[in-house]
Order: structure tokens, then sequence, then C-alpha cells
């Protein structure tokens, strides 16, 4: 034993064994923790192992005594609890902005900071029903290049997959090599945009970063956005707000009316503080806080033919107002 190098890293194996094996509802006694120490190869004395307990709560670790017919130790505040654990799992598994490979790998290093005990709570299958796909492995690097680019004040050059004119009027999809002062990365309705100067074209323009090609971030400073747009008083905030609708995230008393049919659909889709009153014995209606956003137009287009906005006035009017668009589209023969 005297031979073994871990025998050096004794008191760091010791810290090991108390964050993966131990938690308040599996206390370790120190027999049970010298035991741990001998399965990696380690021997220590009753003596040497209650002095490192006490050198490692001088460090800050958070060892709790359980005082029973013997004295039980187990690692207690670990910064995040249980709950925690489960919730930021469960973030990951609804994340689309999050590759599948990269979620796993965050899982994994997670789950590394509980017991294993705590561990499988965290295991749960949480199903999730999207129609937006994760990003990809090749998307989520772009977008770490364009973060880099963005924080070191860089432009950058790429090509991007667009129309381009062709002969006779024609136009044809390509590649088109862009030199670009980056600004911001957007995230909206489960894609990534950047929002730069355009050197080529001029002004400010969006770009979808699923498009992007070939992505270099160059040496040469980015221009001052101020002098990009010609503004000294230029909000981008409200400039991007603009682009992706000034409502979209605006907070919102939302009024339904809709069949008894979609009850259970309904009682999934909005909170708990959602109130639902019976019209009569088919009609039903919804009060709920809400923020406006795609998802929930989508949604509402779907259950369309069972459900109807009566509040507020403005999202009433914007329902109609894509009803009358799909109606135009599939009933006139001509408009394509």
């Amino acid at each position: 034993m005297a031979g073994n190098p871990k025998q050096k890293q004794k008191i760091l194996y010791l810290a090991k064994i108390l964050t993966e094996q131990t938690d308040e509802q599996h206390p370790m006694t120190v027999a049970e923790l010298r035991q741990a120490l001998a399965e990696q190869g380690i021997s220590s004395e009753r003596k040497s192992v209650s002095c490192d307990l006490e050198q490692l709560t001088a460090f800050g670790l958070d060892i709790q005594k359980v005082r029973s017919r013997e004295v039980r130790y187990y690692l207690a505040n670990r910064g995040l609890d249980a709950a925690d654990l489960e919730l930021l799992t469960d973030l990951l598994k609804l994340s689309r902005q999050v590759p599948q490979k990269r979620r796993l790998d965050l899982e994994r290093k997670l789950k590394r900071l509980f017991s294993v005990w705590r561990r499988s709570s965290a295991d749960r299958e949480l199903a999730v029903f999207s129609s937006a796909p994760p990003v990809s492995e090749r998307v989520y690097s772009n977008v770490e290049l364009l973060r880099d680019s963005i924080v070191r004040r860089k432009k950058i050059v790429f090509r991007y997959h667009t129309v381009l004119p062709a002969q006779k009027g024609q136009y044809r999809k390509g590649l088109a090599l862009c030199r670009v002062s980056p600004y911001r990365l957007v995230y909206a309705d489960g894609h990534y945009s950047l929002v730069g100067e355009n050197e080529t074209e001029g002004g400010l323009s969006f770009f979808e970063v699923e498009k992007m090609r070939e992505i270099f971030v160059t040496d040469e400073s980015r221009t001052d956005i101020r002098a990009a747009v010609g503004d000294i008083d230029f909000d981008l905030e409200q400039y991007i707000r603009g682009y992706f609708g000034e409502e979209n995230g605006a907070p919102l008393t939302l009024g339904l009316r809709f069949h008894r049919s979609l009850l259970p659909i309904i009682d999934r889709r909005f909170s708990s503080d959602a109130v639902i009153a019976q019209i009569d014995d088919e009609i039903y209606s919804l009060t709920a806080e809400e923020c406006l956003s795609s998802e929930l137009l989508e949604w509402l287009l779907r259950h369309g033919g069972s459900v109807r906005v009566t509040a507020p006035a403005m999202l009433a009017e914007k329902m109609r107002q894509l009803s009358e668009e799909l109606y135009e589209t599939y009933h006139e023969a001509t408009k394509f």
C-alpha cells in the first residue's frame, strides 16, 4: 500500500466518496468510509479518517453528523439540491437550443454533483413534444463562433445560403460571400439569427445561423453600430423587437370560449392559475395570464374549430386576420 500513488490523495478520495455516496438519507459510518477507501486501494486508520473529516469541514465542505448508535457522516449543502437538479435536467430536455449530444453531456456533469442515490431522481424520463427540432451540432458550433466574434468585436466572413440572380431574369440557390460586423444573436421561433452590418449591401441585416457556412472571425474590428446606421441614438433592442414583432412576448389576460371536448387539452396547456367556468352543457370559458407568442397563435389555430378568443380584442382581431389569410390562400386558386 505504501507504494500506491493514491495513498497521498486519501483526503481527496474521501471528499469524492462523500460527494458521490452520501446524502441526508444515506450517511456513512467511519468504518463504511474506510471500506470505500479500501475499494480504491487506499488503506486508512479510523483516527486518520476522523482527522480528514475535520480538515474537510474546516476547508468548507458541509459535512454533517447523524448521531445514533454509531456516528454517521454525509455531505449536506452542495450549492444545488435535488429539486434544483430535477428542474435543470428537465429544462435541458425541453430546450431546443442545445443539441442532444451536448444536452446529455451537461446532464452527466450535473449528476456528478450529487450522490448516486439522488441521481436517480434526475433520471425521470420527460416526454417532450415539440414541433421545433433541437439545433444541430453545426448550428451550435456556429453560435459559439458568433458569440466569440461579438465579445471580441471582430468582423466575420462567411458564406450564406440565399437566392442569387441568374441569366434572363431567373434565380438560383447558391452561397453568397458576406463580410459582416456582428452585433447581436437572437433566438426566436426555434431559430438563431445574427444581427449585423452587411458590408456588401450596407445597413443592418438579419442572417439565419443555420444558413451560414465557413464562418471565419477576422482580426479587423467591427464597425460601430451607430456609424453603421448613421444614428447616434440608435436602439438595437427596439430594432430587434420591431423586426420580430413588437407585441411578441407581451403579457396579456387571455379570454377563451371553447367546446367541452377540449377540457383535457386546456387543462394541460394552461397553468393551474387559469380560471375555467362552465357556460352551458357544451361551452366553457377560460381566463388566464399569458404571453403573446407564435406558439400560442399556432395552438389557437390548431384548435380553431373548437376555441374562440374573446379577449383581448387585439388578439381576437389578429386571429381573425390569420384565419382570413388562410381562407383566401386555399380558396382562391389564382392567388399562386
